[in-house]
């Protein structure tokens, strides 16, 4: 049975999470991997975080395949 992504079983508390965001902030500032590490700052599972890293690479090459009118309009 695949565990849900709201599972609160392992959740961390709020002095945990203070923790790890203080730490996340005295690191350099990597705008690639700043959203991954946000969300293990609060607990996500290297899973989660795993799928999110594949869900961003996949919207990323479908934005940049596409026809997007926007994208195409906004090109001089």
């Amino acid at each position: 049975m695949r565990a849900s992504p709201l599972d609160l079983s392992n959740r961390m508390n709020a002095v945990e999470i203070e923790d790890a965001i203080s730490d996340l902030v005295l690191q350099p500032f990597d705008a690639a991997e700043f959203p991954f590490q946000f969300v293990t700052a609060f607990g996500a599972k290297k899973a989660t975080v795993d799928r999110l890293r594949a869900t961003r690479i996949r919207l990323r090459s479908t934005w940049r395949s596409s026809s997007h009118p926007t994208r195409a309009s906004a090109q001089p």
